[in-house]
């Protein structure tokens, strides 16, 4: 991990896992510690596309809402998200916002990652979340915080519909003070411990209808707040590279 070497050496204290997405080599980071929260595995865990969307609860997946369609192979428009990791004395915390509400928006006042659609002038979905975030937080990534690595590329799914967009997350570690200013499209953004979300006793379920119908999805609550859908797929995927 480059950047920073304090929060290079705490990131590489803290998160065990592979971090990878298609076209991209692997990238890992060794040796898991929470501070405060005990040891996890001294080793790299490996993991690849296959394996990193796990279910941390049998039975149960962490989609975005549900998936009702067959699954195919399609071409789809391309969205990026930032997930966004400081260090702070209690250990790492991750950068959520919450989306103003808005009836044109399918998460319209979801807890979601700073993020975006990947437009033509954007070089790669990189330059994309890098982008969406300066424009709705004023948080300069390439000048505030280092690149991590990818994670796996998600399909977007709202009511239980695919919506033809995949999403590409990545991973930074915030090196400047990363002061926000949220724009009209942020209702409010908020930092949230790592070791909230390694807590299993934390993790619930929720009922979201659907056509008439009732399911219980995974989430967590933080404050009133509820992180679920496709933002906990992308942040469990950093959690399944994390071992007691």
């Amino acid at each position: 991990v480059g950047g920073n070497d304090a929060l290079g050496n705490r990131l590489e204290d803290v998160l065990s896992l592979t971090l990878a997405a298609p076209e991209r080599d692997f990238k890992t980071l060794s040796v898991a510690h929470v501070a405060g929260h005990g040891q996890y595995g001294a080793s790299p865990l490996e993991l690849d596309r296959r394996t990193l969307c796990l279910h941390p609860e049998p039975g149960i997946t962490a989609v975005d809402e549900l998936d009702l369609e067959p699954r195919r192979r399609e071409s789809a428009a391309r969205a990026a998200v930032a997930a966004i990791a400081r260090d702070q004395t209690e250990g790492l915390e991750f950068l959520f916002i919450r989306r103003a509400e808005d009836e044109r928006d399918p998460w319209s006042g979801h807890m979601a990652f700073p993020g975006g659609r990947v437009d033509a002038d954007d070089a790669d979905g990189l330059a994309a979340a890098t982008r969406e975030t300066q424009e709705e937080l004023a948080l300069d990534l390439d000048a505030e915080a280092t690149l991590v690595g990818p994670l796996s590329h998600v399909t977007a799914v709202a009511h239980g519909r695919r919506l033809g967009l995949v999403i590409e997350p990545y991973v930074f570690e915030l090196t400047g003070r990363g002061e926000l200013s949220p724009n009209h499209e942020v209702e409010e953004a908020l930092w949230i411990p790592l070791a909230f979300f390694l807590d299993s006793a934390r993790r619930e379920t929720m009922t979201y209808a659907i056509d008439g119908a009732s399911w219980t999805l995974p989430c967590y609550r933080w404050e009133g707040r509820v992180v679920w859908g496709l933002t906990l797929r992308i942040l469990d995927e950093v959690i399944a590279g994390l071992s007691d």
